[in-house]
């Protein structure tokens, strides 16, 4: 994996001062990720798709094992939260600037988690001299898949590691907000269905079969793609995803134009 500040670092343009701007140069925004195959539906022209000998090599082979790790991939808002060092305050950052609870209308009960987490969410963002950013999708609007059976509004998906320019293993992530934030939800594993190691028929048959985890039954509602993950060690070696066709095709009218529709959340749900 390249190393988040070479690629990664990206001043805001929708920031409403000069300060907003100048505190944006320092996000580490969160590395757009290749799709690991296209059937040329699911692709738009501005996707990365990875070659195909790289997708073998890296994701394919049977030696790599218990090494790849298949998670859901659920349709929020990117939203890293990193604790400034200066404020001793929590921050958080969609994508390439900073937002607040009146950032926009789906944010609007973001204050409130922080308050609700925040003794958890210091102690993990300051362990490792203050080296952490967490990473996940905030889950408050709908954009184009309903979410009846959320276990909070903020799933954790990444923790990155700042002093080693690397996100870390999906192992250590798990056990560091164990240690330290455990009533924050973490995104939950999908199965390598009936096959000793990953295929690419493997995942075409999660996107075809596999229901949402955070959709009641009812609903009857496939997820929307699946992240693929390689670890070495304690830390991310490499990461994909495959995303359904007609998630993109209903993504073509973005959802910010539309009437906001909460998400449910059923705070009685825990699938760590």
């Amino acid at each position: 994996m390249k190393k988040s500040n070479n690629n990664n670092k990206k001043a805001s343009s929708s920031s409403s001062s000069s300060s907003e701007q100048a505190d944006s140069i320092d996000i580490i925004k969160f590395p757009r990720t290749h799709h690991l195959f296209s059937t040329n539906k699911e692709v738009t022209r501005d996707d990365l798709v990875m070659d195909e000998k790289d997708a073998a090599r890296e994701f394919y082979a049977p030696s790599l094992g218990p090494q790849v790790t298949l998670e859901e991939k659920v349709d929020g808002s990117n939203l890293g939260i990193t604790l400034d060092i200066e404020s001793y305050k929590l921050r958080c950052q969609n994508r390439s600037h900073y937002v607040t609870c009146q950032s926009h209308a789906q944010f609007k009960t973001l204050q409130l988690w922080l308050d609700e987490h925040s003794s958890e969410l210091f102690s993990l963002l300051s362990d490792n001299n203050n080296g952490y950013i967490l990473y996940g999708e905030w889950m408050y609007a709908k954009h184009s898949i309903y979410y009846d059976q959320l276990p909070d509004t903020f799933i954790a998906f990444d923790i990155y590691d700042k002093h080693a320019e690397k996100f870390v293993s999906v192992q250590l992530r798990n056990q560091l907000l164990l240690n330290h934030a455990p009533t924050i939800s973490i995104v939950q594993p999908l199965p390598i269905l009936n096959s000793p190691h990953l295929t690419k028929q493997v995942l075409l048959n999660l996107l075809e079969n596999q229901k949402s985890i955070y959709c009641s039954p009812e609903l009857n509602q496939p997820i929307e793609g699946v992240y693929v993950r390689v670890d070495e060690g304690n830390y991310l070696k490499t990461r994909s995803k495959v995303v359904r066709s007609d998630f993109i095709q209903a993504i073509d009218t973005h959802w910010s134009g539309q009437e906001l529709v909460k998400n449910r959340v059923d705070f009685s749900l825990k699938y760590n």
